[in-house]
């Protein structure tokens, strides 16, 4: 099965997104840097356990010559556990175990204030299969302050659920990203990007009851991130707030902050709060109260042909994460990590739209570690 929003967002791709603003980026490395990272992710939802990841991750960046370098990074998931067929209830269509087997190779070429990736990505498990291709330019003034991104990304995906609900279906996925990043003190630097996806194809959930989603989805996501650097006191508070909306008439906020504080002896401790909070999809159908574990068919619904879906991930809801990274840099040029968060979903939450009532409330807890070395 394809992993879910919750695993994407939380888990090794989207750890360390904001640590990664750098005026260094059109640079080639001097250095090669070889890591690895485990990762494993658990949800519950009341005494029910749901979609478990464990998670092993290989990377290594390559400095080569004529300005050039290589990243890569390779990960396997074992996958089990399941999802509520409808709304948190806990019936389930098809338990699952499933390996997924991904990698992710970009290529770099270095030209003064220039910097052009071209990117592959591949993802297998047994019933879905992700290939994609992307480029991006960045350029960025003499003096480095100001550096513009532009980036295209396109995947092919095939969907096969075990449960052959359906068989062969494709889905096409684009995106443009547009990104400038400022250096407005030596102590501050402040990124803007906005991102434009559309996907098209078989969008639907294939594990969920009477799941039927529209097979066009546009969506436009503008992202603000504020890094500033105490140096009186060796710390970086970095500040962050992503906006959504998409044609599924999903508007979404989320507001991160984290304070990286260095100690003795090359150790540092970076907490981190995030809130997230959303509107429904047009097409979902929220429960009656009085019968929370009775899909609600709205009159006129043709089942299998009209849009609707049961999916809690749909639904209005607010949600918050509390972290924390341990970090420490040895002498050798090892860095070692441990991180901890935990994510808490309750309806309630949210601040853009009334609460959907009858859900239950949702929880994960992710903890990565990794170590990386320098050569």
């Amino acid at each position: 099965m394809q992993l879910t929003p919750w695993v994407q967002r939380l888990t090794l791709a989207a750890s360390n997104t904001l640590a990664c603003l750098t005026v260094q980026a059109q640079t080639a490395p001097l250095e090669g840097s070889i890591g690895l990272k485990w990762m494993n992710y658990q949800e519950t939802q009341g005494p029910l356990e749901r979609i478990r990841v464990q998670a092993r991750s290989a990377f290594v960046t390559l400095p080569l010559p004529q300005n050039l370098a290589v990243d890569a990074t390779q990960t396997v998931d074992v996958i089990s556990g399941a999802s509520p067929a409808y709304y948190t209830e806990s019936r389930t269509f098809t338990p699952v175990h499933d390996v997924r087997r991904a990698h992710d190779l970009r290529l770099s070429w270095f030209n003064n204030l220039q910097k052009w990736t071209l990117g592959q990505t591949r993802s297998a498990e047994n019933d879905y299969l992700s290939q994609g291709a992307s480029l991006a330019f960045l350029q960025s003034t003499p003096d480095r302050n100001i550096s513009i991104e532009v980036g295209l990304s396109q995947n092919q995906d095939t969907i096969n659920p075990v449960n052959r609900l359906v068989t062969d279906k494709h889905k096409t996925t684009q995106d443009i990203l547009l990104s400038t990043t400022l250096v407005i003190s030596p102590r501050d630097i402040v990124q803007m990007s906005w991102t434009a996806n559309t996907a098209r194809g078989y969008l639907s959930d294939p594990y969920k009851f009477f799941d039927v989603r529209p097979d066009w989805r546009r969506s436009n996501s503008l992202a603000l991130r504020w890094n500033h650097h105490f140096a009186s006191t060796g710390s970086t508070l970095r500040l962050s707030t992503r906006l959504h909306q998409d044609s599924f008439a999903i508007r979404s906020i989320m507001l991160q902050g984290e304070y990286s504080q260095s100690l003795d002896n090359g150790w540092f401790i970076t907490p981190l709060l995030r809130h997230y909070s959303q509107t429904q999809a047009s097409f979902f159908s929220a429960p009656d109260p009085s019968q929370p574990s009775q899909p609600q068919i709205p009159a006129g619904t043709q089942l299998g042909i009209s849009p609707l879906s049961f999916d809690q991930r749909l639904s209005a809801f607010g949600a918050i994460t509390a972290g924390i990274k341990i970090e420490k840099r040895l002498a050798s040029q090892t860095t070692l990590d441990l991180r901890f968060d935990q994510y808490e979903q309750r309806n309630h939450w949210g601040l853009l739209q009334s609460a959907t009532p009858g859900l239950a409330n949702f929880k994960a807890r992710i903890l990565q570690l990794g170590i990386r070395q320098k050569f």
